[in-house]
């Protein structure tokens, strides 16, 4: 009789047993992918983490270095002011570029990030061009200034030899002038003859024995002849 009590017992425990089994088998599969998925989303999250610190660590150095080309680029612009004129569609150009570089940091996205450094990378070569440039131009005017002077100089020269040149035609114009007009004083008239004797002219009082007039003059003093 006992026997057949315990052995319906048993009978009754097992279906009871298996059900226990499939329960815990369930949770433990469910326990698993629970923790399977609280790994997974720490891993996603660890990365994400990363990221933004990486990004934003990005966004900092590609700020900081957008600041110093600003630096040295109105630097530049302020020490040749005077060519702005000559420069002005390559300021035009470098200040778009510079505006577009700060919305994409302002994004701080990692696709604007890396368009950002790309774009950062043709400004510093910009800057470079810009920087040509200005070498170019002010050796250009230095020669042109250098140029400027020498001609400035012999013109200077040769007003002051054409200025001589006039003072001294001015002179002379002034001796012949004064040349050009010659007085005649002390005048005397004699009248001459020959004598055979002497075998020379000798003046005479006479009219008779006058052979010629001999006329003399003292003219006065030639300017033209200093």
């Amino acid at each position: 009789m006992a026997d057949t009590t315990d052995q319906t017992s048993f009978e009754e425990q097992g279906p009871k047993k298996g059900i226990v089994i499939i329960v815990i088998s369930i949770l433990l599969g469910t326990n698993a992918l629970l923790l399977w998925q609280f790994f997974e989303k720490k891993n996603n999250l660890d990365v994400a983490n990363h990221t933004i610190v990486t990004t934003t660590a990005e966004k900092d150095a590609l700020q900081t270095q957008l600041n110093e080309v600003k630096t040295e680029y109105e630097k530049i612009k302020s020490e040749n002011s005077g060519l702005q004129t000559e420069l002005a569609s390559k300021d035009d150009e470098i200040k778009t570029k510079v505006a577009e570089i700060q919305r994409l940091i302002t994004l701080g996205g990692p696709a604007q990030i890396a368009k950002a450094k790309a774009e950062l990378a043709r400004l510093k070569e910009m800057n470079v061009v810009y920087t040509a440039q200005i070498d170019s131009l002010n050796t250009v005017n230095t020669k042109l200034q250098s140029e400027n002077q020498t001609l400035n100089s012999n013109l200077s020269n040769e007003q002051s030899k054409n200025k001589n040149l006039s003072s001294e035609n001015s002179k002379l114009a002034n001796k012949v002038a004064a040349g050009s007009v010659l007085k005649a004083y002390n005048i005397v008239t004699e009248g001459v003859r020959y004598n055979r004797i002497k075998r020379s002219e000798v003046i005479t009082n006479k009219a008779k024995q006058v052979q010629k007039m001999r006329t003399k003059f003292t003219l006065s003093e030639n300017h033209c002849a200093r």
